[in-house]
């Protein structure tokens, strides 16, 4: 919507209405797919005309966009006309900074949406108040998201979202983020729900909550994703023991998922100033103390390596799209507990076959890397950004201990993929600098040679690793690791490999029978 005078806007809505007219005529009497978002300043006007510019009978689905006020006034004008045809239904609010809503200032809407929209399959809704009572008679709901971003006491409760998920047997994609002080019911236990549909749970929440909802779904076939995010600091790994053996179990099923790769999600977090002493009788603090140091921290376990191609970026635990997750534990956490929260994690993980780390997304020093390479027996493939330095020389220097103290190899290959090498990149944690691409060229490089220098130990130890690979090189970009790779001298960079260099999928090694092979680090083969 241009900003200007009101005539100018008057003209805008004018043309705009204009426009959504001509479609409606060209499309006649077939079932239209209607996606509206509606942001910034608006008439009354065309606001009136956009509550209900649709043929109900005539639309098979609504992606509605707008801010919370003019999204519940969608849903008013939608319950008093039928809507036979509609399948697939999306409110997506545009919110802002938290605000503070006190308790039942949302007041939840009575609308049976089976009364209106019987034949609904697919029901998504992001920061706008809902009500679980709405789902009654939804028999043939599919997939349901609830986003909730308000920042009051909630209109539902635990007991109301099992209540609702009973009148959707056929549920296939459960998706619900809750505000950090949700809790569930204060009763003992739940009612339990058959979810024997359900192929993707996703859940965040305090911790209660999560792990009340994800005990009372039964039935959830074994091959389902199961992924929960604590929205709460865990101060003790013993907290999130019930939750850790949820998944564990889920995973351990007879005929699950091989687990392949173990995928790890990791950053500082600021500190927070806390008020540590105040004036007698007063309430002014004398001074602030600094909280323990905390860290988010997130695991994944894949059905494959996530082969993650130049300018994707995924965030397992609220990507859908992501296919190889199977199961995952977030939460943020005090960095004192977290080695003891990793290995709570993996210890009853079924990790037999777990033969790659993705560290793609990690923040970890040595210590966590020897923590996780203790807990992957399988492991042989490690994948790293070489531009953030810290992670490359936590991994060199926990290989390099293991070598030490065991006398072999933890990991044959180490995989670089550089795919942000040419963007600007966060080096280090939450306060890290941002560092242009040619710094994040240099840092890749250097993260390179500590890995060399790595190489050439293991090799004089009769232990060196297969492979040093590079994927996801930016081909057209200023900023390479490798520049000209026809004048490179291969042998520097494989001399100390077992097999030996490997650029974009292509064996560059000594050995004549290996070099020019093709090799896929991702790939993984059923045994």
């Amino acid at each position: 919507m241009p900003h200007g005078s009101s005539t100018s806007l008057d003209e805008s809505d004018a043309r705009d209405i204009r426009r959504v007219k001509a479609q409606q005529s060209r499309t006649g009497l077939s079932l239209l797919h209607i996606r509206l978002h509606v942001g910034g300043p608006t008439s009354e006007a065309k606001l009136a005309y956009c509550r209900m510019f649709w043929e109900p009978s005539h639309t098979s689905s609504l992606d509605i966009g707008g801010e919370r006020s003019f999204l519940q006034s969608i849903a008013r004008s939608m319950a008093s006309r039928p809507h036979p045809h509609l399948e697939s239904l999306s409110l997506h609010s545009y919110v802002g900074p938290p605000i503070l809503e006190p308790a039942g200032s949302q007041e939840p809407s009575h609308i049976v949406w089976s009364d209106i929209m019987p034949n609904l399959k697919h029901l998504s809704v992001y920061g706008v108040s809902f009500d679980f009572a709405m789902l009654r008679g939804l028999r043939g709901l599919r997939s349901l998201r609830i986003i909730e971003h308000m920042h009051g006491a909630l209109p539902f409760t635990l007991q109301n979202i099992i209540s609702a998920l009973n009148h959707c047997p056929e549920l296939e994609i459960l998706n619900i983020a809750l505000p950090l002080h949700s809790q569930p019911d204060v009763v003992v236990s739940s009612p339990s729900v058959s979810m024997a549909r359900l192929r993707m749970i996703m859940v965040q929440s305090t911790l209660s909550m999560c792990t009340g909802l994800l005990h009372a779904l039964t039935d959830i076939p074994r091959t389902a994703k199961v992924l929960a995010t604590s929205t709460e600091a865990i101060t003790s790994a013993d907290t999130i023991t019930p939750l850790i053996l949820y998944v564990s179990d889920h995973a351990s099923c007879e005929r699950a998922p091989a687990i392949r790769s173990i995928a790890v999600n990791s950053i500082a977090l600021p500190p927070q100033y806390l008020p540590m002493a105040a004036e007698p009788g007063g309430e002014i603090p004398v001074h602030f103390g600094v909280s323990p140091p905390t860290a988010r921290v997130g695991i994944v376990a894949q059905k494959w390596p996530n082969r993650i191609e130049r300018d994707q970026y995924r965030r397992p635990f609220t990507d859908e799209s992501d296919e190889s997750s199977y199961i995952g534990l977030e939460t943020e956490i005090l960095m004192s507990v977290e080695d003891e929260f990793i290995s709570r994690v993996l210890r009853p993980w079924p990790l037999s076959k777990a033969t790659h780390l993705d560290l793609r997304s990690a923040q970890m020093d040595t210590r966590h890397m020897t923590m996780l390479l203790e807990n992957l027996p399988a492991v042989t493939t490690a994948i790293v950004r070489p531009e953030v330095p810290n992670i490359t020389k936590a991994l060199a220097a926990a290989l390099r201990a293991y070598l030490r103290e065991h006398g072999r190899r933890a990991v044959a290959h180490v995989v670089f993929d550089v795919r942000n090498v040419d963007h600007y990149v966060a080096r280090g944690a939450w306060n890290g600098a941002i560092v242009p691409p040619s710094s994040a060229e240099v840092l890749a490089r250097q993260s390179m040679m500590h890995m060399l220098v790595y190489c050439a130990e293991a090799a004089r130890a009769g232990v060196p690793l297969d492979t040093l690979e590079i994927v996801n090189e930016p081909q057209k970009s200023t900023y390479r690791m490798l520049n000209g790779i026809e004048g490179v001298d291969w042998s520097e960079l494989n001399r100390d490999l077992q097999m030996g260099f490997v650029y974009e999928g292509v064996l560059h090694s000594c050995r004549r029978e290996l070099d020019g092979t093709k090799r896929d680090s991702f790939a993984v083969t059923d045994e």
